[in-house]
């Protein structure tokens, strides 16, 4: 059987790979490369599971935007069936936990450290359409009022270029920037922009990404070459 139709049959979620040449894929991975340079892009995959695009219709939030997130391999096919669901901040970087929601961000380097692999398997990130409506900016030292969000940011050190963003057509603008220095970095804490939303409803996946980050291409690489070196 297909793995494609494997997934389908398993998840019901649909799983087209894209091909490499087409604009879609060619902006996609111009986002990656700047945004996440040290990533090896394996292949890209649409995505579409029924029902998430009505949702996040139904929210009447709108701002939408297309924001990264990593995985570990194992939660893959649970989010393929479920989709993302709010739980509680992921353990690397060192942005301060929000309460359980949605964590992701407009870094796929960012997104990348969340991303963990089984033995020789590549790593498997998401690029998911988001309605942040009201957006809540944090930054270490702001006043903890009362303010009625749908969203919070919590700034990073690094940025995606500001300028240079791409309407999708699925409605969600992406940054194509390079990785530049926040020119602001008054109460920064964080490495790269982190965007929380608490509803599932917010969040429709798009797009999945199998990829190897350069490090591990290296020491791949490096076992093989030892490996052959051995058997001569």
């Amino acid at each position: 059987m297909n793995p494609l139709d494997y997934v389908y049959r398993s998840v019901g979620c649909h799983v087209q790979l894209m091909e490499p040449d087409s604009d879609e894929s060619q902006h996609l991975l111009q986002c990656l490369h700047n945004t996440g340079p040290s990533l090896h892009i394996d292949c890209i995959y649409r995505i579409n599971r029924p029902g998430e695009a009505t949702s996040i219709v139904d929210t009447g939030l709108g701002n939408y935007r297309m924001l990264w997130h990593g995985t570990n391999i194992l939660n893959l096919m649970s989010i393929l069936r479920c989709g993302l669901q709010p739980t509680e901040a992921p353990t690397a970087g060192n942005v301060p936990p929000f309460g359980k929601g949605i964590y992701m961000s407009d870094m796929a380097a960012r997104a990348a450290q969340d991303c963990k692999k089984w033995g020789n398997e590549k790593k498997y990130m998401l690029l998911s359409q988001v309605a942040l409506g009201h957006v809540k900016e944090i930054r270490e030292g702001s006043a903890t009022d009362n303010e009625v969000a749908n969203s919070v940011m919590v700034a990073g050190k690094y940025i995606p270029k500001p300028g240079k963003e791409l309407i999708l057509p699925e409605g969600g603008a992406i940054s194509l920037g390079e990785k530049t220095k926040n020119p602001n970095l008054s109460g920064v804490t964080s490495s790269h922009n982190e965007y929380v939303v608490y509803s599932a409803d917010q969040v429709c996946l798009r797009y999945l990404i199998r990829f190897d980050v350069a490090d591990d291409v290296t020491a791949a690489n490096t076992s093989s070459s030892s490996s052959s070196s051995k058997a001569k």
